[in-house]
């Protein structure tokens, strides 16, 4: 049987936004090749799709059959899938391509609706959730021998599954042209308040804007040419304006124009009514021969006697008859007797101005919006007219009510009088909503407020009403914490805290072991296991440990610079005691356990209590963790720290040697070293890092040997990025960045997968800048972020060789001399000499 190796750019079709929508359909890339590199290229070849749910169930959701004639195709074949042109066969279920890729909770598949729906684990249901991927299987078979070859299943992303681009065409299943947005720039979110007052303004019951149309919530008529608008009481009227004035109460003179007088002359009532221009006598000069002082002035000099010839007209100042009232020096009236007073009008009080009396003020009428009747605490009734009402009038009945009487309106003179209570009591009552009125018992009629309901309006009781303080919307409660902490989930009721930061300094990563602490390095705190470096003299500030032990050594303790030091294992005669049987050797300056010493030291002597060991056993305590004697036995899962199945020599394992881990590599080269498949046995050693497998190219796969990707929401200049740095002054280590390689989405696009690769250095003085980049078309612009050619440069270019050729191995620019020519130069050639002159050479 023939096999043949298929070359895939599927998954680049599904997991990147090649599944745009145009009715729900996606495209299968791919090239088949036999064992000898040669390209299918049969006439007839049938493909089959069966797209899957994920395991366990596996249900088979879409099968379609498609042949296509790779007749000089070199192998590559290019299948949409769902667009209607393959075959849908006798097992698929029929679920449209949409509904396949949909992750809505809300979506159920059971055979009840399809009837042909089956999964692999027996069952006829599926109910999405919502980051279920799905499997996509392919089959082929080019009509020979060798039959029908199933291709292996691949993944589809659920993210950017492009058929699920529906979905992003939707809100809540809501087309997106359907819901309000805003074309450009930022807008806060609406709060309920706003949204309420949003659907208010709609309906027409908003009370923060007038309608069109109206002026305090009453229409306003046409108006013709001239009119104004005039208020009824109720209503707004057309109201022409006035022309002539007929108020009866302004005198003739105010009505017609008045005359034009000339120097020295006054305006004087005629005596009809009328004013007139009189001419002062005397021709407007002479002298005033006598003054009479009027009511209110009198002759300072010669009180009731005119001036003649001289005197001073003074105010006639008092509280007595024809006396003018005055301020005194303390800015206040004097007492005046409030009987004398007649003809006072509110406007000549200001609109702030109050009247303190303990007497009676007695009007005939009295307008304000506010009556204040107040006792000498003060404690204080208020009588208020509404804001907005039709008038009317409270006529108070001529007599006191007795006991029990209540004010009621009455029914034949229209106003107020004492009522009397029926004493058979309430007899009918009703109630809106929520409230409800029990009137089972006629004469005591039961008004309630129910529990509130999923259907009916009421009150919340305490589980209630916890459960709804629970989901108040943002803004009710905390919704961010400030200070070294990060902060979120705030609209779910339960806030989630995670410490970033103890005291300013980042905290970078979670602790992933049982034991390890926080550590200091390089200006954040990292998770690592406390190892004997940690420990640091009190007195010294030193590393307590400052060399490791020899063969013979033992750690010792110094109390005075506390710290730890390897010293010779020693011990006196004198030291040794209670040995029980071997107590006699306590006499010797050392003792020869080969020679002087036999049988079997128990283990409360702190022996082994044996004679002989069996191989591969340990001299620990009971497996089981309790506290029996320790004795020799075989090593269990228990006697292993959590973490050691991660260390395993095994193929596949993560294996230690001296000093550098390997991933699936036994013998690891460095520090850390990655392999996948067979390891190189030539080539130079990298120190750091290595990293072995099969090619992988970026260009035509979404894999990679290795790969740096942003975890951020998608948008433009965000991706993954390479530094290269190091230390930049000598005698310190501080780090610098030199250079670095920045690769990113190029557009704000959404599913659009356009990148860019940008290339950045350091400059001296100016810091990190970018200085190259390429395109997503492939364009490259240097100085440049948005290359228009192959080749787009923002500044001069230089050219240090002699030539350049084009891609027909013609030469298109020379640099030469003054005495160079067409001759030397070539034909085709445009040339620039020394002097900046150019020269072109047609053919």
């Amino acid at each position: 049987m023939k096999t043949w190796n298929v070359f895939l750019t599927a998954l680049v079709a599904l997991v990147m936004p090649s599944l745009a929508f145009g009715g729900a359909v996606f495209t299968y890339h791919g090239r088949i090749l036999d064992a000898d590199d040669k390209p299918l290229e049969a006439t007839r070849v049938v493909f089959k799709i069966r797209i899957y749910s994920p395991n366990p169930g596996k249900c088979l959701m879409y099968e379609e059959t498609r042949e296509v004639s790779m007749v000089n195709s070199n192998g590559i074949f290019v299948i949409p899938i769902g667009d209607g042109a393959g075959t849908r066969t006798a097992a698929d279920p029929g679920i449209s391509m949409e509904t396949v890729f949909s992750n809505n909770t809300s979506l159920t598949l059971s055979r009840g609706t399809y009837p042909l729906f089956t999964c692999n684990s027996g069952g006829h249901s599926y109910t999405p959730q919502m980051l279920d991927q799905r499997q996509l299987q392919v089959s082929f078979d080019d009509q020979t021998a060798a039959g029908e070859q199933i291709l292996p299943l691949t993944d589809v992303g659920f993210v950017p599954l492009a058929v699920n681009a529906y979905d992003a065409q939707n809100i809540g299943g809501t087309p997106a042209t359907s819901v309000v947005r805003v074309s450009g720039g930022a807008a806060s979110t609406l709060s309920p308040a706003d949204f309420t007052e949003l659907t208010k303004l709609l309906n027409g019951t908003t009370t923060q804007y007038a309608k069109a149309g109206q002026i305090n919530g009453a229409s306003v008529p046409a108006l013709s040419n001239g009119q104004v608008l005039g208020w009824t009481g109720g209503t707004w009227a057309p109201v022409s304006a006035i022309t002539s004035e007929s108020d009866p109460t302004v005198r003739a003179f105010a009505k017609s124009n008045l005359p034009t007088c000339t120097a020295n002359q006054f305006l004087q009532n005629d005596g009809s009514g009328a004013l007139v221009c009189v001419t002062a006598a005397g021709g407007g000069s002479g002298t005033v021969t006598s003054v009479t002082a009027g009511t209110g002035l009198l002759n300072s000099s010669s009180p009731g006697n005119p001036i003649t010839a001289t005197g001073t007209l003074a105010v006639d100042v008092g509280t007595g008859a024809n006396n003018i009232v005055q301020m005194g020096g303390d800015a206040k009236l004097p007492a005046v007797d409030g009987s004398k007073l007649t003809n006072v009008v509110a406007s000549a009080f200001s609109s702030s101005a109050s009247i303190n009396t303990s007497g009676s003020i007695t009007s005939p009428q009295m307008n304000t919006r506010n009556l204040y009747i107040e006792n000498v605490t003060p404690n204080r009734v208020t009588v208020q007219a509404p804001a907005s009402f039709t008038d009317y009038t409270w006529i108070l009945p001529n007599t006191q009510g007795s006991s029990g009487q209540i004010l009621g309106m009455s029914a034949t003179s229209g106003q107020l009088e004492w009522k009397t209570l029926s004493a058979s009591g309430v007899t009918s009552v009703t109630a809106d909503a929520p409230l409800t009125v029990d009137s089972s018992t006629p004469a005591a009629p039961k008004v309630s407020l129910p529990k509130a309901t999923a259907a009916v309006d009421g009150y919340l009781d305490n589980a209630d009403f916890a459960i709804f303080n629970a989901k108040q919307p943002a803004g009710n409660y905390i919704t961010t914490l400030q200070g070294d902490v990060a902060s979120s989930n705030f609209a779910s009721g339960t806030v989630d805290v995670e410490i970033s930061k103890i005291k300013g300094v980042p905290v970078s990563v979670t602790p992933s072991f049982t034991g390890q602490v926080l550590r200091f390095a390089s200006g954040n705190l990292v998770p690592s296991f406390v190892s004997m470096l940690d420990l640091r003299s009190n007195v010294t500030g030193a590393q307590a440990l400052s060399a490791s032990c020899g063969a013979n050594k033992t750690l010792t303790f110094n109390s005075a610079t506390d710290s730890l030091a390897c010293e010779n294992i020693s011990i006196t005669k004198a030291q040794i005691s209670d040995l029980g049987t071997i107590g006699s050797l306590a006499a010797k300056s050392s003792v020869d356990l080969a020679a002087d010493v036999s049988g079997v030291l128990p283990i409360a002597n702190g022996g082994t209590g044996t004679n002989s060991v069996g191989p591969n056993l340990i001299f620990a305590g009971p497996s089981s963790g309790g506290s029996a004697a320790p004795s020799f036995r075989a090593l269990t899962a228990a006697d292993l720290p959590a973490t050691a199945s991660y260390w395993s020599s095994a193929t596949g394992g993560i294996n230690y040697s001296l000093g550098n881990v390997g991933i699936a590599n036994a013998n690891p080269m460095a520090i850390l070293d990655i392999l996948n498949g067979t390891t190189n046995t030539a080539g130079d050693n990298v120190y750091e890092m290595s990293i072995t497998g099969p090619t992988r190219n970026p260009a035509s796969s979404s894999t990679a040997n290795f790969t740096i990707q942003s975890n951020e929401a998608a948008a433009k200049d965000k991706g993954g990025s390479i530094s290269f740095a190091g230390r930049y002054f000598s005698g310190s280590t501080g780090r610098q960045t030199f250079s670095g390689i920045f690769g990113a989405k190029e557009n704000v696009t959404d599913v659009d997968t356009a990148g860019y690769m940008a290339f950045s250095t350091n400059a001296a003085a100016g810091g990190m800048g970018e200085r190259m980049r390429i395109s997503s078309t492939g364009n490259v612009g240097i100085g440049l972020t948005n290359p228009g050619a192959k080749l787009d440069v923002a500044g001069a270019v230089a050219i240090s060789g002699t030539t350049v050729i084009d891609a027909n191995g013609y030469p298109k620019l020379k640099v030469v001399t003054e005495e160079d020519d067409c001759t030397s130069i070539g034909v085709g050639a445009i040339a620039v000499d020394s002097n900046g002159n150019i020269l072109s050479c047609q053919p």
